[in-house]
């Protein structure tokens, strides 16, 4: 299957670029899903992004997104799509939890002491 997962996002990359709305939205997430697979993750946040400009409402779209920001320790864009994802869905204590640690990495990584837990 790995060997699979390389041509698969290249393909689905060339068709998002031609493709418009929901379509491209759905080819680009399905290339971030083959680049997660391979661990590039640097390309998986570039198509979760392209996948956003897509759609800036899709709630799957800016979830995948702020998970992989959060992996490749981009804390603070992270933070921007898991608060848009748990403002759609308040009451997610999984949602809430990951902004929890995301906000947390953060501040760790500034220097700056953790936020107090809810």
């Amino acid at each position: 299957v790995r060997p699979l997962l390389g041509p698969r996002a290249q393909a689905a990359r060339a068709l998002a670029r031609d493709a418009r709305g929901a379509e491209a939205m759905s080819l680009w997430l399905d290339a971030a899903d083959a680049l997660q697979q391979l661990g590039e993750t640097a390309e998986q946040v570039e198509c979760l992004r392209n996948a956003v400009r897509c759609d800036y409402s899709s709630y799957d779209a800016r979830y995948a997104l702020g998970v992989a920001l959060c992996q490749s320790k981009q804390f603070s864009e992270a933070e921007e799509h898991v608060t848009w994802c748990l403002r759609r869905k308040p009451h997610d204590q999984t949602l809430r939890s990951l902004l929890e640690g995301i906000v947390n990495d953060r501040l760790r990584v500034t220097g700056l002491p953790p936020a107090p837990a809810r």
